[in-house]
């Protein structure tokens, strides 16, 4: 790992912290706009940082000096009310009733519109060059998967799923299937979709809590904070054991190559061994830590 990236926030400012691997400052860019979400591009060697008042700025992550940026005010889509996404060389960028792409240099690609004016995109993932959106409704609708042709920008089928469902988080736990994280007045919901049969199907059992948020460690492991604990929750069998009691995590992260797993609780930041579950840092800083993300050598 080349830096640790943290996007914090107080309710008023906003901060891009850029930390070594040895937990010391090596910059900070002071945003003065309310965090939406944020996302460390190792392959695009970018720091992204969306606001709530649609503008999205772009931070060079080596020199942390300003790319570029985007603003949605004059688009057909008002603001940006969901979470951005990767699908290497591009950033996948939120709007009201659609999303779109963008190169490491700005560069617009395509647009997936909504087909429908009472979604609104959250989450997203591309997969085997399908690209999959999970909206949210404005109105007293159910919430919907949408599946697009990544390339060409064509709508290839749509799902339906609960009503009040709100999306969090999607991962792919394994080449079968992807997870569809979120909760449903205040619990945790989890839909699976299955790629050969094209199938989505509801995991009962979870924990009546709230979600937080989802890491994949490997195809037999993923993490969920759900409540007060971070569980690690098997994909094959969905049995679940608590391996962080007490402390949730707002924010996972997991570093592959040194087998790391990082959690934020407020404040705080604390890194674990894997598989062990041993802690072996914690770090507190002057605000929130809204989203942990780790930076990469892309050569």
């Amino acid at each position: 790992m080349e830096n640790l990236i943290l996007f914090t926030t107080n309710g008023q400012t906003s901060r891009i912290e850029v930390l070594d691997t040895a937990f010391q400052s090596v910059n900070t860019i002071i945003v003065n706009s309310l965090f939406q979400d944020g996302l460390v591009s190792s392959y695009q060697q970018n720091i992204f940082y969306l606001n709530t008042n649609g503008f999205l700025s772009v931070y060079d992550a080596e020199t942390q000096g300003y790319n570029w940026s985007v603003s949605s005010l004059n688009s057909l889509g008002h603001n940006f009310l969901g979470h951005l996404s990767e699908a290497d060389p591009y950033v996948l960028v939120p709007y009201d009733c659609c999303l779109r792409t963008y190169g490491n240099d700005g560069s617009f690609y395509r647009t997936y519109t909504i087909p429908s004016m009472e979604q609104r995109p959250v989450v997203s993932f591309v997969v085997d060059n399908y690209l999959f959106v999970v909206t949210k409704p404005y109105t007293n609708v159910p919430s919907r998967i949408y599946k697009y042709y990544f390339n060409t920008n064509m709508l290839a089928d749509s799902y339906m799923l609960d009503y009040y469902f709100d999306p969090v988080t999607i991962i792919q736990p394994d080449d079968s299937k992807i997870f569809i994280f979120g909760n449903i007045q205040g619990e945790t919901k989890l839909y699976e979709y299955f790629f050969t049969d094209n199938i989505v199907s509801s995991v009962a059992g979870l924990p009546q809590n709230i979600f937080y948020d989802a890491v994949k460690i490997d195809d037999q492991h993923v993490l969920a904070s759900i409540g007060g604990n971070v569980y690690q929750l098997n994909p094959l069998t969905y049995s679940m054991i608590s391996i962080t009691p007490g402390l949730r995590g707002y924010d996972l992260n997991y570093n592959a190559l040194d087998s790391t797993v990082w959690l934020a609780n407020g404040n705080e930041l604390f890194v674990y061994t894997y598989p062990q579950y041993q802690q072996l840092g914690h770090i507190s800083v002057t605000d929130s830590i809204a989203k942990i993300g780790l930076l990469f050598n892309h050569n």
